[in-house]
């Protein structure tokens, strides 16, 4: 009997129900940390996917496939194209041994040539057979960042269908760096089309104050209106402990911070989570998060 309760117990054990609560509650899971931020950014343009059929565009074949096989593995579809968008491609191949009526659509061998980029992104985002639309930038984009940048920036206006736009934020991501602001690391209120012109010189900038050339960065949607703040958690033989204060770049001059112990079982209920945002001054509002 013990033998048969371990072994149903184990077939429910934790992170099963986990996932049955989060699929209930409609809680998207991360499974790395490198997912949490993709997510925020494919969330944050607030465009609705309304089906599960995905158009992959590609400049490089394998990481097509790659993407194709991570869609299929989380439920999607990548159905080829249909009769029209199909015959609508192939009038863009010309004397190209590329084939780009089947999905991924390789735009590989036709040359990254920017009109032949705009008609097969404009095919897809405006068949009726996809929700949504993958553009997968090879490494073309390192010496000619703008080729695919302009090209997703003018279709936006013309499609709902979940694509990258809206002004933007640019920020350096590095370990390294501590104060990006300090050396030049962020731009904020940037607009799509100097989004490449703007990295570069961000990289520029950076290496000549701190001798290091960035190799990566955060391209993020810009979100206004709210308050800035910082919240941070921090484990010691003590405990751990939450952290909440004004952020922005004086976060760490001012010290405008309050910290608080965790229980060891649980969190902060939604009374204890507000008396600590208020306590520091900071109007609380609804839609507060409340960690538990």
């Amino acid at each position: 009997m013990r033998a048969v309760v371990s072994h149903t117990g184990a077939l429910a054990g934790a992170d099963r129900m986990y996932d049955a609560l989060f699929e209930r509650l409609g809680v998207i899971r991360a499974q790395r940390y490198a997912d949490l931020l993709d997510m925020s950014m494919a969330l944050s343009p607030q465009r609705v996917l309304r089906g599960r059929r995905v158009a992959i565009l590609t400049s490089t074949g394998g990481a097509g496939s790659l993407v194709s096989d991570s869609l299929g593995l989380a439920g999607f579809a990548t159905p080829p194209p249909d009769g029209a968008t199909a015959e609508r491609l192939r009038k863009l191949q010309a004397d190209s041994q590329a084939v780009l009526d089947r999905n991924p659509i390789d735009v590989t061998l036709a040359g990254l040539k920017p009109d032949l980029l705009q008609a097969a992104l404009d095919a897809v985002t405006e068949s009726p057979g996809y929700e949504a639309v993958v553009v997968v930038v090879g490494s073309s984009s390192l010496a000619r960042p703008d080729l695919v940048a302009g090209v997703i920036r003018n279709v936006l206006p013309r499609s709902d269908k979940p694509i990258l736009g809206g002004r933007i934020v640019l920020k350096v991501l590095s370990r390294d760096i501590t104060h990006k602001s300090d050396v030049g690391g962020v731009a904020v209120d940037v607009p799509p089309a100097e989004v490449a012109a703007r990295l570069e010189s961000m990289a520029r900038e950076v290496q000549a104050r701190t001798g290091s050339r960035p190799g990566r960065f955060l391209v993020q949607t810009l979100i206004s209106g709210g308050i800035e703040l910082i919240v941070g958690l921090h484990r010691d033989p003590v405990g751990a402990a939450l952290l909440v204060g004004m952020g922005g770049v004086t976060a760490e001059l001012l010290g405008d911070h309050v910290l608080r112990i965790l229980p060891q079982a649980g969190g902060l209920d939604e009374e204890e989570a507000l008396e600590l945002v208020e306590g520091h001054g900071v109007a609380a509002a609804d839609g507060i998060v409340v960690l538990k």
